[in-house]
């Protein structure tokens, strides 16, 4: 174990003396940052000892100790000098207006009385490091109050929403007997530290007085570099508190581990009838019991350190999880060796779980009964050693599973210890707490088929993966790394591969894999039959990624700032209470809860506001503050999620219930809220009605009213519900929700099994025979064992857990406007391509036929838009997250393009965000109003006036049509479909020959001549420093077979070496139909192509894949292959138009991609582009593009490279060569005259080196860098991209009118 240094011990002492609420320092932080500990700083205790007066302070009952005034502490004690600039609130130096945060609502200002300046802000910081509020002696610091305006708050929750406002890094409030510092940075969760001038005028609290002079003092605050100064130490920390909750993650990821072995061994030690049960029905019910086990004590570390749990003696010694992490460690120490073979700690364990459910009552041990099920008992009932039928009873004796103290021991040590210091669930916040429970999820338990051990995973937060080594032995030597990296997705070094193939038996391939074993989830190998934890498909790819506050709070933010404006102009001022308590927000991807936690405290403290400004403050519990009473009713009354992953809906309950969590109280009823299934699989009320997800049945029909009729009754069970108060019990409110759901049950039935006939089968007439059937079963009424049938289903993986949206919240549908208020959330990124091979054909099927219109090859995220859109209410609003795809292609037209042309309009959007933390990947943050537009509207942070389906500030939503006057010029080249057409060297079976062939058939008859062409592909276009051909082609164009006779010598070489294989496509299909009868032609010899060139003499040409959209300029009597784009235009100023950025980054934002190269397309790259107008008139274009041409070739020839090396170094960041330089010089006075002859000379040209990056993929890959391009910023290339799509639309639209269709008008 790592030994803590002594100047982190320091900290940790005095940190454990004033017990922190939430994060201000960490002690790590603080030690790597030079911010060491005086202990013995005798000076600073005594100056501020002298200060204290000899009378006290009456606080209520108690007498304190106390300071007199403020600045004389400050002087003596922190050696502020009070000189300005550096500090305001003086006579010489006032609070400034940047200071002052007006509450519009309230009419009240919140303003500091004293501020600290930033000697070096940085640039959009604010300039202010500190500000302080002196508040009258004794005041409550958490006690609500007005201060002249209708604002009623505490004077810290004043303090945290002036930091906030304002972005000062620290607060500090005064009122004589306590100094708190507080951390409030936008985005994030506050933190606060008391300094207790009780505490500090001990002589035991002399750490804790220099803690205070080492965090405020002004050497501190004012001198030294600015990395050592007070906003540093508190950025810091945070980021070192991140790093912690990552490593903690991992931690308690292997924790799991170490408990499945627990339990196994407890199995065997039952002699296999503890788990037999489970194994054989359901055994992913192990896995699901082990991650609530440890759910279960990570809630309670974090609630015994919040002050939740009893601190009596009686708790602390014989039931606390850290009072049994000390006493197991000590026991550790003593009888390291018998750890294995002692027992008693997990019955202590099941003690206390059923303790935080039941409640306990006994003398000084005060326990509230929780319930919830988090620590159920009968949920996993074999956790106690009981069987699985019937319920517990009282006075019921248990045989505990025998599970090994040393097993609890090692779980708690990873739960409490990291890098061996003792870890402090107190400066953790619920996002953090929310990131390790979601490290646990997407696991299943299988049986180990051979002897086996976990490999690490591949990727930063990914989860290990058990491999059978006996199934590895079976495999070829050097076959065995592609199986490793195709069942462990881990690619293995030449340092492993080696030993791995000469492996012969178990024990070396072991030995060979020692450096990727995950020895902590696997310490020894596995042996087969035993359990192992294994992660999902979609575990295994893409790793865990838990949405941080730094997204949710803006993201919650401004998805609520229309709602909220909408409600002040409804209630003709601040939102009433009801209003509040009346919104319905929902996450249909909810994971582990970040944003409905986030969506709490917002909404919680938006209901503090109204309780405020309309005198309506309720009377709140006495084990309660404003903020959890608020938060606790927002829960029950206003938040919804949704997860087809059924562990997700558990530890979004157990988010809510740690961010509601109240000393007193059962948790906070949202099993009525947050449910599982899946949000894209499900039927509306009327389909259900109609038993078609086809078609509605009429809202008149007898049918309709009948299900219309339950709906009702359900809606009334769940607004009592809703609305229950203190006095309703948990168990009513359980009692309430299982009524509701038996009345919907048969109608949540019915829709299941119209859903269970779609995915029956692939093709529409079998999914339409199976709906029959159903009908029919409907008709004669389902029998009961049908529902734990379709239950089951949601079991499987992929699960199959159609979620009716208005059945299952019917409260929120069935009102006036029915909808949601808003949706936000982090939907799952998943390719399009991706769909189908991992949710399945007839998932992907689903969605299509669900959202009409869409493209199969659009991205999951694009139909998360879709459906939330769909389901918000009018005036409702949608913020989500989603890959930068999300604004292309085929994902923007299922997406954003429909919402914008069925009443959406985007009100706010931020592109290519980085992702804070590990998960390096860009993203992209939509917000969406449904038919009430959100004026202004923001494209990252600029106000503009409307924003597109493409996420740009003008232009228009729809894809850009293909104009007319561009048709007929780009063409695809020649397909062969046979190398015997073509004459190369070396020559070979397959060709038709060797050049010296050719030669010698044109030798004895010139004709043969006339029907061999030089024949070129997008090689030769992109590698040949000239475009020189090196290969040549027979083809008789169109010609009829007799005609093709009149050359015999090539006519038979076609025969030998082309009929055979023409002759063995299958004569059904179109080309193998055309390619058998007409044999001796090209497949496609592009007559239209020939046509269109035969009067020129030259044309340009582009390879259709290639890492650059390179043109050249080639003789026109050639053959073109099909990997050749060939346009019948050859000028310069065409060179020039097309070669050019605006052409580029319209290319490449349209075309398709192939690895880092581009896939240029007629149809999508040119026939779409709008060109400028008289541009053949355009001197300066033609003279630009000659000139360009002219280097770029004498550039080639002169260094013997092609066009796609000579690229490379064009985009080089390290390539200063005079020549290269010279050629970007042209290239941008190129740019230049093709932007003036658009009329656009406000655009720069001025270009960067920056990097492109692909996103993080649906497999979970890492965000990969591309290769550097030398290319016009984000910013300048998203401008040019808006003026196309609008040009394309408005010559569309003349071309509509006027039915002109020339080229180039």
């Amino acid at each position: 174990m790592a030994k803590t240094s002594p100047d982190v011990l320091a900290h940790l002492e005095w940190l454990g003396f004033v017990q922190p609420t939430g994060l201000v320092v960490s002690p790590m932080a603080l030690t790597r940052l030079g911010a060491i500990l005086n202990r013995n700083d005798r000076d600073s205790q005594a100056r501020l000892v002298a200060l204290v007066p000899e009378e006290t302070l009456e606080v209520g009952a108690e007498t304190r100790p106390y300071l007199a005034d403020f600045q004389t502490f400050t002087r003596e004690v922190l050696r502020w000098s009070w000189k300005e600039p550096f500090f305001a609130g003086t006579d010489d130096c006032p609070i400034p207006d940047e200071l002052r945060h007006h509450l519009d609502d309230y009419e009240e200002t919140l303003a500091p009385d004293f501020a600290v300046a930033d000697r070096d802000p940085k640039e959009g910081a604010c300039p202010w490091q500190l500000v302080v509020r002196v508040l009258p002696k004794g005041q409550d610091l958490d006690h609500p109050v007005r201060e002249g305006g209708s604002y009623e708050a505490s004077p810290h929750a004043r303090l945290e929403r002036l930091l906030r406002a304002v972005g000062a890094p620290a607060g500090l409030l005064f009122n004589g007997d306590t100094l708190r510092l507080v951390s409030a940075p936008r985005g994030e969760s506050s933190g606060w530290i008391d300094f207790r001038v009780a505490d500090m005028v001990q002589t035991a609290g002399r750490p804790v007085c220099a803690a205070l002079v080492m965090l405020l003092g002004q050497s501190r605050l004012l001198t030294g570099t600015p990395d050592k100064r007070l906003p540093s130490l508190l950025a810091e920390s945070r980021k070192y508190q991140n790093q912690v909750s990552e490593k903690l993650a991992e931690q308690v990821m292997h924790a799991l581990y170490e408990l499945l072995r627990g339990l196994e061994s407890a199995d065997a030690r039952a002699e296999g009838a503890l788990l037999r049960e489970v194994r054989e029905e359901h055994p992913d019910e192990v896995y699901h019991a082990l991650l609530t086990v440890l759910l279960r004590m990570v809630f309670l570390l974090y609630g015994e350190e919040r002050g939740m749990l009893p601190k009596d003696g009686a708790f602390l010694g014989h039931y606390s999880l850290v009072g049994l992490h000390r006493r197991l460690s000590a026991d550790a120490a003593m009888h390291p060796d018998t750890m294995d073979q002692r027992f008693g700690a997990w019955a202590q364990l099941i003690v206390l779980f059923r303790m935080v459910h039941d409640g306990a009552n006994s003398g000084t041990l005060q326990i509230p009964a929780r319930h919830g099920v988090l620590f159920d008992p009968d949920r996993y009932p074999f956790l106690e050693g009981r069987a699985s039928v019937g319920v517990r009873q009282a006075g019921e004796r248990l045989e505990y599973p025998r599970i090994p103290d040393g097993t609890i021991q090692r779980a708690l040590e990873r739960l409490l210890v990291l890098e061996g210091e003792r870890l402090s669930y107190r400066a953790l916040d619920v996002e953090q707490i929310g990131s390790v429970y979601e490290t646990m999820m997407g696991f299943r338990i299988e049986t180990a088929t051979g002897a086996s051990v976990a490999i690490k995973a591949q990727k930063k937060g990914g989860a290990p993966t058990t491999i059978d080594l006996d199934a590895l032995l079976d495999v070829e030597g050097k076959k065995r790394a592609k199986w490793v990296q195709d069942h462990a997705d881990r690619k293995l070094t030449k340092t492993i591969t080696d030993p791995l193939n000469a492996a012969t038996t178990i024990e070396e391939l072991h030995a060979a894999l020692d450096l990727v074993l995950d020895k902590a989830a696997t310490p020894d190998l596995v042996p087969k039959g035993s359990l192992v934890l294994q992660p999902s498909e979609a575990r295994r790819k893409s790793g865990s990624h838990y949405t941080p506050r730094e997204l949710t709070e803006p993201i919650m933010r401004t998805t609520l700032r229309p709602i909220l404006d909408r409600l002040r102009e409804e209630a003709g001022g601040p939102p009433t209470p009801d209003q509040i308590l009346d919104l319905k927000v929902c996450d249909p991807a909810m994971g582990s809860g970040a944003f409905l936690v986030e969506a709490c405290r917002q909404l919680g403290d938006v209901l503090i506001d109204a309780w405020a400004a309309h005198d309506a403050r309720p009377q709140i519990p006495g084990d309660e503050d404003e903020v959890i009473h608020a938060r606790r009713l927002v829960a029950q009354r206003c938040l919804y999620g949704v997860d087809r992953n059924s562990v997700a809906v558990d530890l979004a309950k157990v988010s809510l219930w740690l961010a509601t969590l109240s000393r007193d109280h059962a948790f906070t009823f949202v099993d009525h809220a947050l449910r599982h299934g899946d949000s894209l699989v499900g039927l509306t009320n009327a389909q259900i009605a109609a038993r078609d997800w086809s078609n509605e049945e009429p809202l008149d029909s007898p049918r309709y009213h009948k299900l219309k009729a339950r709906i009702d009754e359900v809606v009334i069970l769940r607004r009592r519900i809703r609305e229950a108060g203190d006095e309703t019990s948990d168990w009513e409110l359980r009692d309430l929700l299982d009524e509701a759901e038996h009345k919907a049950s048969e109608v949540r039935t019915w829709g299941d099994l119209v859903i269970e006939a779609f995915f029956s089968a692939e093709k529409d007439k079998a999914r339409r025979q199976a709906l029959g059937e159903v009908a029919m079963q409907i008709a004669a009424g389902v029998e009961s064992g049908e529902r734990t049938r379709l239950d089951e289903l949601r079991r499987v993986e992929p699960p199959l857990a159609p979620f009716h949206w208005e059945l299952e919240f019917p409260e929120v549908f069935e009102r006036r406007n029915g909808g949601f208020d808003a949706f936000v959330g982090n939907p799952p990124f998943l390719g399009g391509n991706k769909v189908s091979a991992t949710l399945g054909s007839r998932f992907l099927s689903w969605i299509l036929n669900s959202h009409r219109g869409s493209h199969g090859k659009a991205d999951l995220v694009a139909h998360f838009f879709r459906r939330a859109f769909c389901l918000c209410r009018r005036g409702g609003v949608l913020g989500l997250i989603a890959t930068n795809t999300i604004s292309q292609g085929d994902t923007r037209s299922t997406g954003l393009r429909y919402i914008c042309e069925n009443g959406g309009s985007i009100y706010q959007a931020k592109r290519r965000m980085p992702w804070p933390g590990r998960a390096a990947v860009l993203v992209c943050v939509v917000h969406v109003a449904r038919e009430v537009p959100v004026r202004p509207a923001y494209l990252d942070g600029c106000e503009v006036s409307m924003i597109s389906a493409f996420l740009f500030h003008r232009g228009s939503n729809a894809d850009p049509v293909r104009l007319d006057s561009n048709r007929s010029v780009a063409f695809q080249g020649c397909v062969l479909l046979g190398k015997g057409f073509v004459f190369a060297d070396p020559g070979g079976d397959e060709l038709a020959g060797s050049l010296s062939d050719m030669r010698g058939l044109i030798s004895r008859n010139a004709r043969n001549g006339e029907r061999v062409f030089p024949f070129i592909g997008g090689d030769e276009i992109n590698s040949s420093p000239d475009h020189s051909h090196t290969r040549f082609v027979i083809s008789f164009g169109q010609l009829s077979l007799e005609e093709a006779e009149m050359w015999p010598d090539l006519l038979q070489v076609v025969r030998e070496k082309v009929k055979p294989s023409r002759d063995k496509l299958r004569s059904d299909t179109g080309p193998g139909k055309h390619g058998r009868k007409w044999w001796w032609q090209l497949l496609h010899p592009r007559v239209k192509l020939y046509k269109a060139i035969e009067s020129q003499e030259s044309v340009i040409a582009v390879a259709r894949v290639g890492q650059h959209a390179a043109f050249a300029i080639l003789p026109s009597r050639t053959v073109f292959s099909d990997q050749v784009v060939i346009f019948s235009l050859s000028s310069r100023a065409a060179f020039a138009a097309l070669q050019s950025r605006p052409h580029e980054v319209w290319t490449r934002f349209f075309s398709s991609t192939l690895g880092d190269g581009l896939r240029y397309t007629p149809s999508d790259c040119f026939e779409t582009f709008p060109f400028p107008e008289d541009w053949q008139t355009n001197t300066a274009l033609e003279a630009a593009g000659q000139a360009y041409y002219d280097f770029r070739a004498e550039l080639m020839v002169e260094t013997g490279l092609g066009l796609t090396k000579t690229y490379n170094r064009f985009h080089d960041p390290d390539e200063d060569d005079p020549k290269i330089v010279r050629l970007r010089e042209l290239h941008a006075a190129m740019d230049r005259a093709v932007l003036d002859a658009y009329r656009w000379t406000n655009v720069l040209t001025d270009c960067e080196f920056l990097l492109d990056y692909e996103d993080e993929g649906d497999d979970g890959s890492r965000r990969r860098k591309k290769p550097w391009r030398y290319r016009w910023p984000d910013e300048v290339r998203d401008e040019v991209l808006a003026r196309l799509l609008e040009l394309n639309a408005q010559r569309a639209a003349e071309e509509a009118n006027t039915g002109d269709g020339e080229l180039f008008a």
